[in-house]
């Protein structure tokens, strides 16, 4: 326990050193519509370049970052870098579509001024709001429904588009999602990893891509590792699919050759 909690401080002091002094980056998983095989979009995934441990994935840090406050100047940060990068993209003619998916914490949606600091960082980098989507879990947004439906609203209002993200985890009320105005859901990578072979996990993927389409929702899989997989999205109506069978997260540099071609690519049969 001794060990754990040295292990925790360290990393709570460091990772505050590494949010100011610039250790963090960002790597990108595209998501790929089903119907055309292009890349409509890109996920930002952050990463933490240790000056001594080398890349430390999320996993690691992320519950200190939650449980210190860290998570919200974090979470501004990968905002703010993201739609930097969105918009140096933007200016190729063949990358003017893509679309860019940041993850919002419950921290800062909690936050009072959550909608400002979204506003902003969309004026400061001159994002376009129609190309952003944020990207709030299921859990997060049923830990207090009634706000979130205000926050959600008044998110809306800038333009941006909205995803429930690992939707079929949490416990929310259909009710409710009717009330969120949101424009994703994103079928979480358990129920997927037993399409095909587990009857409970196939029925619940339909049943989701079902109520999705008929609230006027478009449904992304996560978690495509298989072509098999893909064509069982595809059977079953769903949208657009995300995982290592496209690709596996990457740098902003290393990824554009992928995003460039995808644009040409065939529609997937």
């Amino acid at each position: 326990m001794r060990t754990r909690a040295v292990r925790r401080l360290e990393l709570e002091i460091t990772l505050r050193r590494a949010i100011t002094h610039g250790e963090l980056r960002l790597a990108y998983q595209p998501i790929v519509n089903l119907r055309t095989g292009r890349t409509d979009g890109v996920e930002a995934l952050v990463r933490w370049q240790h000056p001594t441990e080398g890349l430390v994935m999320p996993a690691e840090f992320i519950s200190v970052a939650e449980q210190s406050g860290l998570i919200v100047p974090l979470g501004e940060w990968v905002l703010g870098e993201a739609c930097r990068q969105a918009h140096a993209w933007h200016a190729h003619p063949e990358l003017a579509h893509l679309t860019m998916s940041v993850n919002l914490s419950r921290r800062q949606i909690a936050q009072t001024d959550i909608v400002s600091v979204v506003a902003n960082i969309l004026d400061n980098t001159k994002m376009v709001p129609a190309r952003l989507v944020l990207e709030i879990t299921e859990s997060e947004l049923m830990s207090d429904a009634a706000k979130s439906v205000v926050v959600l609203h008044d998110l809306k209002a800038l333009g941006v588009g909205l995803s429930v993200d690992d939707f079929g985890t949490g416990y929310s009320s259909l009710s409710y999602l009717k009330k969120f105005p949101v424009d994703i859901l994103k079928i979480d990578k358990s129920f997927i990893d037993g399409l095909g072979q587990d009857n409970e996990d196939s029925s619940i993927v339909g049943a989701t891509i079902s109520l999705a389409r008929s609230l006027h929702l478009t449904t992304i899989a996560e978690g495509a590792e298989t072509a098999h997989q893909v064509h069982l999205f595809s059977e079953l109506g769903c949208d657009k699919a995300q995982g290592y069978l496209f690709s596996r997260p990457q740098f902003a540099d290393d990824l554009i050759p992928h995003l460039l071609k995808s644009v040409q690519s065939l529609p997937m049969r």
